[in-house]
């Protein structure tokens, strides 16, 4: 049996963000199967919420009907709900309403305003709830679990992926879902459960709506027949992980969450495989500032890293650093991770030791040493990996699968793989086993979770089937008959029926869906019936789940009548003659005609036609006899060889043979009324020939003759009627008495003289820019005055636009505010008229929507610019609409792409690579609300250079150590591709102070005469001259001063 299934349809890979708890669930007695959603992820926070019904919907508990198509408002007041059509005030509901469909199927379904998924509007099956909860309105959505999957699978994966990928993924959610089905708990739509955007829209998701529907209520169960805990993310990076390692060791064990090794993820070559991150060891610089005065720059700094340490800070307060201080992290003296090395029941840790300085906030006083400068703290703490995650952030730390962590150039280097938790099924890795290696779903799963098994749960009701239509009269019944159809079903919750009939190609609704499994038939016509009955269960949201036909006979209750059975020529004619014969009957039904002929003297029957619905048939005798013919009639739904029948005898004579070789006229079907047009016929027989000439009025059946019989082959006739002809000349032997001896038959068609379109075109040529004015003209030419109206069909949404409606002007102005393709038509017509139109014409045209330009591109700095250089870049794009812009490098030594920053209506980005080498700088533009990549783009390319200075010598003119208020000359040298710049610093070792000598300038040299004794580090930075960074090489001496 065909099984048919039509929904509206309506993507990213997600990842379900589920903590692992055990859930002894227990396969139990069949229910209806449904699931509610808590609409989390795309409603947000509401306290107004704006929908509209499609099909007829009510509110439970209350006699508010909502109609088809309504559109209506929900505002919360208090702990009450509000609910308005346009400003009528419809009901206040305490709490919650819940609106109902008067039918579960695809045409029933309540589509949300606010709920937006990238600028699409959802849209939602089954019933949807409204509850007050906090401050906000809270949509619930109750539907058939195996649609809310529909909703899920196509989301959390990508559609377009092999089947058994997303069959596999079917399943996971599945099993994700059941504690929730038929349950009074809520599912959430968000990663938190997992992703569910109402009713798919789109032809992309009917590989994943098939991949629910041949899974449909299959579950991994563990070996006690318990669901497990089928959590899934994007990619592993090639080792699956326990539950133990992500959510550590305090979650309870699962068996069927287990650690290895996951070739199929680590070479399905998906984004996520390999990546990497920067974080700065050194977070904030102290370089300028007076570790003596910290109150002068205190709320100026912030740390490089920002967003992690604001998390780890937050971690820090109340645990390690008490509240009422305030604290900024200096530097990352140590930051180590946990290798993932498959070890099931380790929860993966780090340890990171920073450095760090605290201000009072009771007192706006901050932490100094006894020598007057502020306190370097140093502290070191152990998180697990799955914290440091969230800190970072998840969307840089991918996952917790660290392959190597090392400190280079002041940045510890974050290499992993993978994106998610990295426990339970990889999508990718499923896509990969599927695509590249033939693995269906079921050894997919089984690769993913250890110890399952895949069966059907009876939570969610079998697919329903037909198994019979049983009937309490057999076939066939005569018309009029009572007859009762029985459908008997297996499988499903609750069945509902449908039944149909087909007679004569037309199928005719006997009874509408309803749970009773029996109808009643009372047919009127005898003839050939199929009954057709439609099962689906309650909560399917299926047009139908299955089908069954039964042929059926109605038998007539009268025979057909003949009135007449005649000839259209007078017996005797000669052999070779064209004889007609007509029947006329009645009967209740449409009638069939059988013809034969019997002669008289051999007693042999001809066939002349078989049955068929003309009641006229042409029969050519080619012996001389006497014959008997004879007519069979029959009902059209009658199963007998005939119902009733006539004979008329006709005797046929030996006949000289006419060849008729040609009939035409110089001018081709249909013409206009009072035009002439040449008939001319050919014949040739043994003996000279002659001809006459008839018209036949086939709408009023009139015969008039053009011609009577002579040797013209040809008249000149000009109807002056229209209408639909028959064109007919009759042939016979000169001096034969006989009507005809031959004859041919010409159909013709003639017209009212119509307009002629001899123009239409655009004064601009397509394509063309909306708003654009564009003149269209027309002219036709005709003997009376014409109007025209013209026409624009949008050919991608098919809405017609009237342009002007009819008129004698010949030219109109379109301007077009939609992009797309069109197609413009003038109607024309004589004036006067009530026809549509009587002549028209088309032309395609094009309408482009005016696109952003990007005009220029610039950069504050020339290329080339040394490495760490801050570069500001500019770009500048025009639209008639509001853009956005989103900024890229790329490496073209390395092909490597970064993205600087994604669409702001920011025009400019401060960008300062970090590496050496030869860039494209890219910016990509759109309108604003726009979903395409970009519109336009412009490029722009870069050069930046490794700075070669060398500090050559740093050396004082007296040798350590010297006695305090000592003069002594310090003298630096560099060299460089260009002018370099000078500053010097001392830093008292036993106090940590540092202490700026000389500020950046061209002198190589500085005196210096400390007054303090001490142990010193005198530090030289070099740049070269115009570098905005604080330092391109530096170098240090040491240097002891006694009292």
């Amino acid at each position: 049996m065909n099984k048919v299934l039509k929904l509206l349809f309506m993507c990213i890979i997600g990842v379900v963000a589920l903590s692992i708890s055990s859930t002894n669930n227990t396969v139990h007695a069949s229910g209806p199967g449904l699931i509610s959603v808590k609409l989390v992820n795309y409603v947000n926070n509401q306290t107004e919420i704006n929908f509209e019904v499609n099909g007829n919907y009510y509110i439970y508990n209350s006699n508010i009907d909502l109609k088809n198509g309504g559109s209506y408002t929900i505002n919360k007041s208090g702990e009450k709900l509000i609910l308005k059509e346009g400003s009528n005030v419809l009901g206040t509901f305490t709490e919650e309403l819940t609106f109902r469909p008067e039918r579960y199927n695809p045409y029933h379904y309540l589509t949300i305003f606010e709920s937006v998924r990238y600028g699409q509007t959802l849209s939602y099956l089954g019933e949807m709830t409204f509850k007050a909860e906090g401050n906000y309105i809270r949509p619930y959505n109750k539907l058939f679990v195996e649609d809310y999957l529909k909703g899920v699978v196509g989301y959390e994966m990508y559609p377009s992926w092999n089947i058994d990928a997303l069959k596999s993924q079917a399943l996971a959610a599945r099993t994700v879902a059941y504690s929730h089905i038929d349950s009074t708990s809520s599912i959430l739509d968000s990663q938190a459960n997992q992703v569910y955007a109402g009713i798919p829209q789109g032809s992309i998701y009917n590989t994943a709506i098939k991949a629910v529907g041949q899974t449909r209520g299959e579950v991994l169960l563990d070996a006690n027949n318990r669901t497990i805990s089928a959590v899934y993310s994007a990619s592993n990076g090639g080792r699956i992980l326990s539950n133990e390692n992500y959510w550590g060791t305090e979650n309870s064990w699962h068996p069927n969450l287990t650690n290895k090794e996951d070739i199929y993820d680590r070479f399905s070559q998906n984004p996520y495989n390999d990546w990497s991150f920067p974080i700065s060891k050194v977070q904030i610089s102290f370089a300028g500032k007076s570790l003596g005065t910290p109150e002068q720059w205190w709320d100026e700094i912030r740390e490089s890293d920002y967003s992690f340490m604001r998390n780890l800070k937050a971690k820090l307060y109340g645990t390690v650093i008490d509240k009422k201080y305030e604290m900024k992290i200096i530097d990352i003296k140590a930051l180590n991770f946990d290798k993932i090395d498959l070890n099931p029941d380790k929860e993966y840790m780090g340890t990171i030791k920073i450095q760090y300085i605290l201000k009072n906030l009771d007192n706006n006083s901050y932490r100094m040493t006894s020598k007057g400068r502020v306190y370097l703290f140093e502290t070191e703490v152990k998180y697990p990996l799955t914290a440091f995650r969230s800190m970072i952030g998840t969307s840089k730390m991918k996952s917790i699968n660290i392959k190597q962590l090392s400190l280079q150039d002041g940045k510890y280097i974050f290499n992993g793989g993978g994106f998610g938790h990295g426990v339970g099924m990889s999508q990718w890795g499923a896509q990969n086993m599927a695509q590249n290696y033939n693995k269906n779903y079921r050894e997919i799963l089984k690769h993913y979770y250890n110890d399952i098994s895949i069966k059907y749960t009876s939570k969610i009701p079998t697919k329903i089937s037909i198994t019979d239509i049983k009937t309490d009269k057999p076939s066939p019944q005569n018309s009029y008959s009572n007859i009762q159809f029985t459908a008997n079903t297996s499988g499903g919750y609750q069945p509902e029926y449908k039944y149909w009939v087909l007679y004569n190609d037309e199928w005719h609704l006997l009874k509408d869906y309803s749970d009773s499994n029996s109808v009643s038939w009372k047919p009127q016509k005898p003839g050939e019936y199929t009954i057709n009955v439609h099962v689906k269960d309650k909560y399917s949201s299926s047009q139908y789940d299955d089908y069954l036909t039964m042929n059926y006979t109605i038998n007539s209750t009268r025979d057909p009548i003949i009135s007449d059975f005649s000839s259209n020529i007078q017996s005797p004619v000669g052999t070779d003659t064209n004889i007609e014969l007509k029947t006329n009957a009645s009967g209740e039904n449409a009638l069939q005609y059988k013809y034969w002929a019997e002669n008289l003297k051999t007693g042999k029957w001809e066939l002349i036609r078989n049955y068929s619905n003309d009641p006229k048939v042409v029969w050519t005798p080619s012996k001389a006899g006497k014959y008997r013919l004879v007519v069979h009639v029959k009902d059209v739904e009658s199963h007998k060889s005939f119902d009733v029948y006539k004979t008329i005898n006709f005797e046929v004579k030996e006949n000289i043979n006419i060849d008729f070789n040609s009939y035409t006229a110089d001018k081709p079907s249909p013409q206009s009324v009072n035009e002439r047009i040449i008939l001319n016929a050919k014949a040739t027989s043994t003996n000279p020939v002659e001809y006459k000439f008839w018209q036949e009025n086939v709408d009023t059946g009139e015969w008039i003759l053009l011609q009577n019989y002579s040797s013209d082959t040809n008249i000149g006739w000009e109807p002056n009627e229209v209408g639909n002809y028959k064109l007919v000349v009759h042939v016979r032997e000169q001096g034969s008495t006989r009507p005809y001896q031959a004859y041919k038959v010409l159909n013709y068609v003639i017209e009212k003289p119509k307009p002629s379109i001899t123009l239409f075109e655009t004064d601009k040529t397509s394509p063309q820019l909306v708003n654009e004015a564009i003149k269209v003209t027309s002219n036709a030419t005709f003997k009376n005055p014409v109007e025209y109206k013209f026409w624009a069909e949008n050919l991608d949404s098919g809405e017609w636009t009237l342009l002007q409606n009819y008129s004698s002007e010949t030219s109109i102005q379109w301007n077009p505010s939609v992009a797309g393709n069109y197609q413009l038509v003038v109607h024309v017509r004589e004036q006067g008229s009530t026809k549509p139109y009587e002549a028209y014409r088309t032309m395609h045209y094009v309408i482009d929507k005016l696109e952003p330009i990007t005009t220029t591109i610039e950069v504050d700095r020339k290329s080339p610019q040394p490495v760490n250089e801050r570069i500001i870049v500019n770009a500048k794009a025009t639209s008639e609409n509001p853009v956005e812009y989103k900024f890229w490098q790329e490496n073209l030594d390395t092909g490597e792409w970064t993205l600087l920053q994604n669409y702001s209506s920011d025009t400019n980005i401060g960008w300062k690579p970090s590496v050496a080498g030869n860039y494209q700088l890219v910016v990509h533009v759109r309108e604003q609300g726009s979903t395409k990549p970009y519109e336009a783009y412009q490029t722009f390319n870069y050069v930046i250079v490794k700075p070669n200075i060398s500090i050559t010598s740093l050396e004082a003119d007296k040798l350590s150590p010297q006695p305090v208020n000592e003069r002594i000359i310090v003298n630096a040298k560099a060299t460089s591709e260009n002018p370099v710049e000078y500053k010097f610093w001392q830093e008292n070792l036993d106090t940590g102070e540092w202490t700026l000598i000389q500020n950046y300038s061209t002198d190589t040299n500085i005196g210096w005469e400390p007054s303090v004794a001490g142990n010193y580090k005198l530090v030289v930075h070099v740049r070269e001259q115009g570098s905005q960074q604080p330092y391109q090489k530096y170098s240090f001496i040491k240097y002891h001063i006694t009292e």
